[in-house]
C-alpha cells in the first residue's frame, strides 16, 4: 500500500539533503541540531518534541524506525505514548551514553511495546543483546546494502619503495618526539 514517509532529525545536513533530492520523505519533522553546547538538554526536548508530534499524528501511523541505539533512546517515548510499532536497526559497535544512562528505564519500558529488531551483524545485536534491551532470538540481521565490491583496498606499495614511520604527539607530547619525526623524514630508509 501507500505510506507517507517522514523524517525525523537535524534540519540540515548532507543526510537531509539526500533525502529531499531523491524524494524519500514526504515530510521533513526537524528535530536535532548538532552543536556540543547543552547537548543532552536538547536531545530530551527533541525526544519530548518527536513524543508530541507522534501523539497528534499516531492514528495514521504505522511504525516508527530508530536507526540505532541513540535513536532508539530518541524515539522510545514517542513510540510508548503514540502506541506506535518501533522498529530499530543497530548498527552501534559501542553503547551510546544515552543507553548507558537511561538503560535500566528502557529495560522495563519495552517488554511493554510493540517493538522489531534488527542488527547489521552478530556483533551489532550482541551489544543490544549484552545490554539487556532484547534476547538474542528476537533479533534479526539484516546487513547494510552495503555492495562488497565497492569496499576495496587501494593499492599497496611497491615492494621496493621505502617505508617511513613517524610519531605524532599532542601538545603535551614526549620530548624526543621531535627527534624521532626528524629521523624518521631524514633518516635511512627502513
Amino acid at each position: 500500500g501507500d505510506a507517507d514517509r517522514v523524517l525525523a532529525g537535524p534540519p540540515t545536513g548532507k543526510f537531509v539533503g539526500l533525502v529531499g533530492d531523491n524524494g524519500a520523505a514526504e515530510t521533513v519533522l526537524p528535530l536535532i541540531d548538532h552543536r556540543p553546547s547543552w547537548r543532552p538538554l536538547r536531545r530530551a526536548w527533541s525526544a519530548l518534541r518527536l513524543a508530541w508530534w507522534v501523539w497528534r499524528h499516531r492514528r495514521w501511523l504505522s511504525a516508527i524506525h530508530a536507526n540505532g541505539l541513540k535513536e532508539l533512546s530518541l524515539s522510545l517515548l514517542a513510540a510508548l505514548l503514540g502506541r506506535v510499532r518501533l522498529v530499530v536497526w543497530v548498527h552501534n559497535f559501542l553503547l551510546p551514553p544515552s543507553v548507558k544512562l537511561l538503560g535500566p528505564l528502557w529495560r522495563l519500558l519495552l517488554p511493554r511495546m510493540d517493538v522489531r529488531w534488527a542488527a547489521v551483524s552478530p556483533l551489532a545485536a550482541d551489544l543490544a543483546v549484552g545490554a539487556g534491551l532484547v534476547a538474542r532470538d528476537d533479533v534479526v540481521i539484516v546487513p547494510n546494502p552495503i555492495d562488497p565490491a565497492d569496499v576495496v583496498a587501494g593499492d599497496r606499495a611497491e615492494a621496493e619503495q621505502a617505508v617511513r614511520e613517524a610519531m605524532l604527539e599532542g601538545r603535551f607530547g614526549a620530548a624526543g618526539s621531535r627527534l624521532v619525526i626528524e629521523e624518521c623524514l631524514t633518516g635511512p630508509e627502513v
